[in-house]
């Protein structure tokens, strides 16, 4: 799983497994615009922090004037689903894009607290959001490989 955070917390009950259990765990650290679609993985609006009811971190240091781009992309096509989270208004909605450039759906805040669903049979997909003060988004997507038929 791909997660495009400043900070990520592990915890693992020892009390109930009674030992840690073998693997790997490997980070990488840099902040990107462009994600795997094959990884599941979210994209979120800066100062999003999943709290309900509690206003988004607003930092000085995001800058809040400026759309946010983020792609999901792959050398071939997925079919991917994705879920989103918002209080954007309609006029600064969440909107997607496919991979010809032509956007197929918008999302915004319509009152109802359940995530939106979505998907799409493609290989890149562009998620833009233009920000406002006390705004946020967030997508949750994973995919599946899905050969084209011809």
């Amino acid at each position: 799983m791909t997660i495009n955070a400043p900070v990520v917390s592990l915890l693992y009950d020892v009390q109930q497994f009674h030992q840690y259990p073998t693997g790997e765990l490997k980070t990488t650290m840099g902040i990107s615009t462009t994600h795997q679609m094959q990884l599941s993985g979210f994209i979120y609006s800066p100062g999003y922090h999943g709290c309900p009811g509690k206003p988004a971190y607003q930092s000085s240091l995001n800058d809040m004037t400026t759309q946010v781009v983020e792609l999901v992309q792959d050398p071939i096509n997925q079919d991917i689903q994705f879920n989103v989270l918002t209080n954007s208004d309609e006029a600064h909605a969440l909107t997607v894009a496919n991979s010809a450039g032509a956007e197929f759906t918008r999302y915004f805040d319509t009152g109802d607290v359940t995530p939106h669903t979505g998907g799409a049979h493609d290989k890149s997909l562009q998620f833009s959001w233009s920000p406002q003060p006390s705004t946020f988004f967030l997508v949750r997507y994973n995919s599946t490989a899905m050969p084209d038929i011809n």
